[in-house]
């Protein structure tokens, strides 16, 4: 919530005098619980599915407050980085009429920890104990407990995932940004992912609105001064 796109993000919606929420999702970050949890709430209970509830939660919270409802033409941009671009999609298909776009930087699929951040050591620890303990360059100090659970989920919404995008709805133009010099996650993820969604319909205004596009030299944080 405080990195370094979200806080540039927001100073720009408030230089052009745009509303601007952000927010991190359960148990990443400044959030300690999720929409329908506890404090107490460990990352052995921890699933993409409760990070797409979350989502829904705050846009549903948002339309309430600020919503549709007074304001009937006002519709919500979605931007997610990472797991993050994935997740504003699938909230697009559950609200498309509160949603004006989506931006999403470096999309990965729900099973990005499987396969590619887990190595065969861990996989098979997950395997055998039910969880490992993931460090990454972007966090070496508190990590994320991956689960047996995390990753059954992910595989479960693996599976979902390309009948519910080949559905897109017609309304919501699409954004996908990715870094060609990724090493996390492929750039190829995006463009697989813009292929379907434009299979949603075969018009030529369609393939317009959902577009990738690809930035020789980025990376996957995509925060440089130039990226930003």
């Amino acid at each position: 919530m405080n990195g370094t796109k979200a806080l540039s993000l927001q100073n720009h919606c408030h230089a052009t005098g745009r509303p601007y929420c952000r927010f991190d999702y359960s148990r990443v970050g400044a959030s300690s619980t999720s929409s329908r949890g506890s404090k107490n709430d460990s990352d052995s209970s921890l699933t993409i599915s409760i990070w797409f509830q979350d989502a829904l939660s705050l846009l549903d919270h948002l339309v309430e407050l600020n919503g549709n409802n007074n304001n009937p033409k006002r519709q919500w941009i979605l931007v997610g980085s990472s797991m993050g671009a994935w997740l504003a999609l699938q909230v697009a298909m559950q609200r498309s009429e509160m949603v004006g776009a989506v931006v999403g930087l470096a999309a990965a699929y729900p099973d990005f920890v499987q396969k590619h951040l887990l190595t065969p050591k861990q996989l098979e620890q997950v395997n055998d104990t039910g969880s490992c303990r993931l460090t990454s360059q972007y966090d070496q100090v508190q990590g994320f407990e991956v689960t047996r659970e995390f990753l059954q989920d992910a595989q479960q919404l693996q599976l979902l995932d390309q009948k519910r995008l080949s559905h897109w709805p017609p309304n919501v133009p699409v954004r996908l940004i990715h870094g060609q010099a990724d090493v996390d996650i492929p750039w190829s993820t995006s463009a697989e992912l813009v292929k379907i969604l434009q299979s949603s319909s075969s018009s030529e205004d369609c393939h317009d609105a959902i577009q990738v596009h690809l930035i020789s030299d980025g990376d996957h944080r995509l925060s440089r001064p130039q990226d930003l």
